[in-house]
């Protein structure tokens, strides 16, 4: 190999990975634990907009849709219905059961043919529905939608562009004008205009899209699930025949009114947005405040960016809605990441578990987060107290730890205080509960043994809260916020306190419960942070005292609890106390310190020779 080329392709390597991608030879960061959070991200009770909580390293949260649109059809149907005929029974029929058994059932219906099924069909209580209610419009809507679908679907992961019958398609879609026309119910009528919209945009006739909803969809009045859907299908064909400003407000008219699709239509509105052209221009379209708000927080949610400014004019808009809460958790998990996260660095002591990169204008971005905080925490408090906001409690709890992050622990205190008057979902109540415990580490002037034992209840709960949440699986990780939640309490803010206080031993097991806490992921990080700290950190002083510590037979409930929850252990210690001798060349300590070792391994190696790698 020539050396001097491979030295300097790494070298290359090196300066192009600065600043955006310093990674090297080791993984990368993780798109959901890179910065320091005690503010959980699952708080609002919106439960449509998981997939744009906040990361930055990702464009989206999660890349699946927060309502899966087979769930809802299957539910809508369950409805039409009505009892007994069960949600997995019609999620079945709709999606699974082929086109030539529904036939065989609708002409056993209608002109009273033999009725060949299988026996998963004839058990169907969907199947049970159209036998005993002879319901032939229905079943007859979802052959047409069956004979539709294979027109109308796939595209997304192809390597080749799919070729579609566009014959085919055409009489299809004349066939569905026809059924529309003669369909008795409007809810059919809808559903079918929204089929014959669909294979008009996949043969790319989009005038006629817009035709035909302007002509059908809009003279249907059904609340269906399919209706913001065919809205959709509008705004895309806008967006395809170069009306771009009209086709990004009807997405954010659609993403607002539906969970459907939600994904989709965030995305429309992304490609059909001119990231040159004053947001103004859009929210003028909008015909009243709810809409102007909703597409605003569109806007916002894609955003890295302080959005304080954009998050009052939401209020201003429309206090009530429902992404007020999902933008107040972006905007302060954005400011853990800018202000908070970069704060906790500068102090001393303590181990973050996560990599974190930062930029050379990190002082500015730091700075302005500081200050948004500041008036961030006030308006959350104000709005809170203002009757206008539903979940007043998740707001009032947002201002408390906005306070707490600046180290006002006075206003912190305070609005934790009147957070705990108003109604809390227990969601907001153990995001309080946090918070309040936070604030009270902080105040401490000095965690004395009286503050350790009040201190184990709260660990508990918080083992508690781990054991009770499910990990969700995002992007091949594995998240799982309170255990996230645990570690940096001990690893951080608890190591931190004990730093200050110049008590190394207890740092140390700090640290070493953080590991505890996340079992097998440290590894993934490539070293177990507490040994590392006891190892390169401690003198053989300090390794002693932390051995009498471990080795104390009569400890305090406290002691005893991170004692049981640790990975530094009094094996690891005693390993290390002959090194830590060695070091200052305390030979005959070092030799009683080895002797004790349960590590009795011999290096069959000469230490003196030289070695190349």
């Amino acid at each position: 190999m020539n050396w001097k080329v491979f030295i300097t392709a790494c070298i290359s390597s090196a300066i192009i990975s600065f600043p955006q991608n310093i990674i090297g030879c080791g993984p990368d960061a993780d798109p959901y634990d890179y910065y320091t959070s005690f503010f959980h991200q699952n708080l609002p009770e919106a439960n449509g907009y998981r997939p744009f909580y906040y990361t930055g390293y990702n464009f989206l949260y999660d890349i699946n849709e927060p309502a899966p649109l087979t769930d809802l059809l299957a539910a809508e149907w369950t409805a039409y219905c009505t009892s007994p005929v069960k949600t997995a029974d019609a999620k079945k029929l709709v999606n699974k059961f082929a086109w030539k058994d529904l036939n065989n059932l609708y002409n056993h219906i209608e002109k009273n043919q033999p009725l060949k099924i299988p026996d998963s069909v004839k058990q169907n209580s969907m199947t049970d529905y159209f036998m005993r209610t002879r319901d032939l419009e229905a079943l007859g809507y979802i052959l047409y939608a069956k004979q539709v679908e294979p027109y109308v679907t796939g595209g997304d992961g192809d390597w080749e562009v799919i070729k579609r019958d566009s014959i085919k398609m055409d009489r299809l879609i004349k066939n569905g004008r026809q059924l529309y026309t003669v369909a008795k119910k409007d809810l059919f009528k809808q559903k079918y205009v929204y089929q014959v919209l669909r294979l008009a945009h996949y043969s790319e006739r989009y005038t006629d899209v817009i035709n035909w909803y302007d002509a059908y969809a809009s003279k249907t009045m059904a609340n269906t699930v399919l209706q913001p859907m065919t809205l959709a299908l509008k705004a895309g064909a806008l967006f395809r025949t170069g009306k771009q400003k009209e086709a990004a407000y009807l997405f954010s008219r659609v993403f607002a009114a539906s969970q459907a699709k939600r994904i989709s239509n965030y995305l429309g509105f992304t490609w059909s947005v001119d990231s040159k052209t004053d947001k103004k221009e859009y929210l003028d379209l909008c015909k009243n405040n709810e809409e102007k708000a909703a597409m605003l927080a569109l806007f916002m949610l894609g955003s890295t960016h302080n959005d304080l400014d954009n998050l009052k004019e939401v209020y201003r808009l429309n206090p009530a809605g429902e992404e007020l809460e999902v933008l107040v958790t972006r905007e302060i998990n954005k400011l853990e990441e800018k202000y908070f996260t970069p704060a906790l660095l500068k102090e001393k002591g303590g181990k973050p578990f996560y990599f974190v990169w930062t930029d050379a204008d990190t002082d500015s971005i730091y700075t302005d987060a500081e200050k948004e905080i500041k008036e961030l925490s006030v308006f959350l408090h104000d709005a809170a107290q203002s009757g206008k906001v539903n979940n007043a409690g998740l707001l009032e709890t947002a201002a408390g730890y906005a306070a707490y992050m600046i180290k006002d622990y006075a206003n912190a205190g305070k609005f934790t205080a009147a957070a705990e008057k108003l109604p809390l979902t227990q969601k907001v109540k153990d995001q309080l509960a946090l918070t309040n415990l936070l604030i009270t580490i902080n105040e401490k002037d000095r965690i004395d043994a009286t503050f350790e034992e009040q201190l184990v209840p709260s660990l508990q709960w918080l083992e508690e809260k781990i054991q009770a949440e499910k990990p969700v699986t995002l992007d091949y990780h594995k998240v799982q916020q309170w255990r996230t939640i645990y570690r940096n309490l001990v690893g951080e803010i608890l190591a931190k306190r004990y730093h200050q206080q110049s008590d190394l031993a207890k740092e140390t097991l700090a640290i070493g419960a953080a590991d505890w806490v996340m079992k097998g992921k440290s590894e993934y990080y490539g070293t177990m942070n507490g040994i590392e700290f006891l190892r390169n950190n401690l003198v053989s002083k300090d390794v002693v005292k932390l051995y009498a510590l471990l080795d104390n037979k009569q400890p305090s409930t406290f002691e005893s609890y991170i004692f049981a929850r640790n990975a530094v252990t009094k094996k690891e210690v005693i390993d290390f106390a002959g090194t830590s001798y060695l070091r200052e060349y305390d030979y005959s300590k070092a030799i009683e310190w080895f002797k004790r070792s349960a590590d009795k391994k011999t290096i069959h190696k000469d230490p003196f020779t030289d070695i190349l790698y």
